[in-house]
């Protein structure tokens, strides 16, 4: 059997501002119903090949990763929550830790949450093609044939060209446009798509053998570990001193036991809005529109929009991004990270909430969305997922009011219960014990009225808890 190591962190920067830090791309729907996690997860549902899987994750995302586990049917995962980021090389030897057996002889396949991969089916094959090597020993890593030169991608260099598996030579990350035009031209070079399969005892011994006090301190860190809900938590102080290295800098650039295996399907590693667009649907004159957008005498322009109208006029080559309180336009080709991080500096000297958080806010019980805000009131939805409640909680300067628009709910206030149903409201004084739980099956959506002197988040006093947040 195969155990699907998947990879959930991120900074949620790289396709801002669709994405953020407190909801990165991976986690969104960007070509049909499912997100890129999701998608990732259903890839490695097959129970005749592989185990549940094994998600590493921060705790920012920890519900977030659960919810969308839930939804499409995998309720038991073992879910490792990293205090800190630590790269992929300590990500992966906690994984490896968490699987302590030394009976154990199966296999790890090790994938990020947020690649396209067009078939499934050709996939899997290429997976099947890695079980050999990997069960005699070898790492093995996967290759894409190169479309295009892109300097967003690593290489590996195979020492031959034809097999189902390779020996892997020398992998070059992310080389200069003139190089990377070189390496395409040559039938043994690879996009490197950052996924790997091994043994236990291979990654054990490899490990070891270059960089052995990381897996040392990773077996220290889950050891000392501790159970909440249905996640554990690694010893904190242990893992912030591991070395913030990635796996292939740790291991693969120094073994000599790598092989290569070509994925068969089309793989993508979604990093740019450039790269979202390639694999977007486009109208005869290579716009690609997903939302509310009416252009003309427009060409190759790229453009999101769920919230407002987009109107345009002889627009050429741009990107134009969308949200309820963000618009980025740029021009395609101009995203390089270092751009990028000059707007996310200056978002950051200004104290600006854009960088990490859009109106809409998740929640372990759901997400809740500002509608409105004005001098001593706010106006949010709140959306209340199935069999979810609120934490028992007063407020020290602000009321609010509660009306039911689709679902049923539980309310708690004070002493007093009441059930209330679509058109229902509930006024709750501050300074009151007030909750809300959704028992049906269905989402739960209320339009909640604060008013007030101070409107902070961080005014919640919280009694109980079915999250485990009351010291947060």
């Amino acid at each position: 059997m195969i155990t699907p190591i998947i990879l959930a962190g991120g900074s949620g920067t790289r396709l801002w501002p669709l994405s953020r830090g407190s909801y990165p791309k991976q986690f969104l729907n960007f070509f049909g119903d499912k997100s890129l996690f999701q998608n990732t997860l259903r890839r490695v549902k097959n129970s005749k090949i592989f185990t549940l899987p094994i998600v590493i994750c921060n705790d920012d995302y920890r519900f977030i990763v659960a919810q969308q586990c839930h939804e499409i049917g995998i309720d038991n995962p073992k879910i490792i929550l990293e205090p800190v980021g630590r790269n992929t090389a300590p990500a992966l030897s906690v994984a490896l830790a968490s699987h302590d057996d030394k009976s154990d002889n199966g296999l790890y396949l090790v994938l990020s949450s947020d690649h396209f991969i067009d078939d499934d089916k050709k996939f899997i094959e290429s997976i099947e093609d890695a079980i050999l090597p990997s069960s005699e020993g070898k790492i093995v890593t996967f290759g894409a044939k190169p479309t295009a030169p892109n300097v967003n991608y690593g290489y590996i260099e195979c020492k031959n060209s034809l097999g189902k598996y390779l020996e892997v030579k020398k992998f070059t990350e992310k080389p200069s446009l003139e190089i990377a035009k070189k390496f395409i031209k040559k039938e043994n070079y690879y996009w490197n798509c950052g996924i790997f399969m091994f043994s236990k005892e291979a990654f054990v011994n490899e490990i070891n053998k270059h960089n052995s006090e990381i897996y040392k301190l990773s077996r220290k860190a889950y050891k000392n570990s501790t159970v909440d809900l249905d996640f554990i938590r690694l010893d904190q102080e242990v893992f912030q001193s591991i070395e913030n290295i990635s796996f292939d800098n740790a291991v693969l650039e120094k073994s000599r036991s790598i092989s290569m295996v070509q994925i068969k399907s089309k793989w993508h590693d979604l990093g740019t809005w450039d790269s979202i667009y390639e694999l977007s649907h486009k109208d005869s004159s290579g716009n690609a529109i997903e939302g509310s957008a009416f252009i003309e005498k427009s060409h190759n322009c790229h453009i999101i929009s769920n919230e407002k109208l987009i109107v345009g006029f002889g627009l050429e080559n741009l990107h134009i991004i969308s949200t309820d309180d963000v618009v980025m336009i740029a021009k395609m080709g101009s995203l390089e990270r270092e751009a990028f991080n000059k707007i996310f500096r200056k978002l950051k000297q200004e104290s600006r909430k854009e960088k990490d958080f859009g109106t809409k806010i998740f929640r372990p019980w759901g997400w809740f969305k500002i509608i409105l805000t004005g001098k001593n009131f706010q106006v949010k939805t709140l959306n209340i997922n199935p069999k979810s409640k609120l934490s028992l909680q007063t407020h020290e300067f602000r009321s609010e009011h509660w009306v039911v628009v689709d679902g049923s709910a539980k309310v708690f206030k004070g002493d007093v219960m009441l059930n209330l149903e679509v058109g229902d409201s509930v006024f709750i004084p501050k300074q009151v014990k007030h909750s809300i739980e959704n028992n049906s099956d269905d989402n739960l959506e209320i339009i909640e009225v604060q008013s007030g002197s101070y409107l902070g988040e961080d005014d919640i006093v919280r009694y109980e808890d079915i999250y485990n947040r009351l010291n947060s």
